[in-house]
């Protein structure tokens, strides 16, 4: 959730979503926004094939609308 923290760490791939902290996967409840950010994730633990990629998720804060999300 922070780039430079992560940077440092140096983890194998990273998924940089931009919400607050201690909302590692979105809004209480919003299980549409989990499953989503979820799928993501695991596409990227599927078909990254850079070491240390960082991948900034496009998903704002609030701002986006899972509920029409392809599952």
């Amino acid at each position: 959730m922070a780039r430079e923290v992560t940077a440092q760490v140096r983890p194998p791939r990273t998924l940089l979503l931009r919400y607050p902290f201690g909302h590692p996967l979105g809004e209480p409840g919003n299980t549409a926004q989990h499953r989503r950010i979820l799928l993501d994730l695991l596409d990227l633990l599927e078909n990254s094939k850079t070491p240390g990629e960082m991948l900034e998720s496009p998903y704002r804060w609030k701002r986006h609308d899972f509920s029409s999300e392809p599952s």
